[in-house]
């Protein structure tokens, strides 16, 4: 038979370093952006060789943004660990009178 062990304090607490981590990486993600956007208009502006590495920029950020929403699904999915645990054992509790 399997064991659950919910300590709904270190689910929360990884759920919100989670949030952190994705809120600060995204900011730099945005500086980065904005950065290479300045780049390519200003201080590396080619006919040709610019444009494909803002484009191959572009894909690179693309990618990174879908990673760093997979760690939004990730604190969403523990948010809800704790919040269906919660429920649960309040249901029962209740239950037994």
């Amino acid at each position: 038979m399997a064991s659950i062990n919910v300590t709904y304090a270190e689910v929360t607490s990884a759920a919100g370093r989670l949030n952190t981590a994705q809120q600060n990486m995204m900011d730099q993600v945005s500086q980065l952006k904005a950065m290479i956007d300045n780049l390519v208009q200003s201080g590396f502006k080619t006919e040709l060789a610019s444009g494909k590495f803002a484009a191959s920029y572009d894909q690179w950020n693309n990618g990174a943004r879908n990673v760093l929403e997979g760690l939004g699904g990730m604190k969403s999915f523990l948010d809800q660990v704790v919040a269906k645990h919660q429920e649960l054992d309040s249901s029962l509790g209740s239950s037994l009178g």
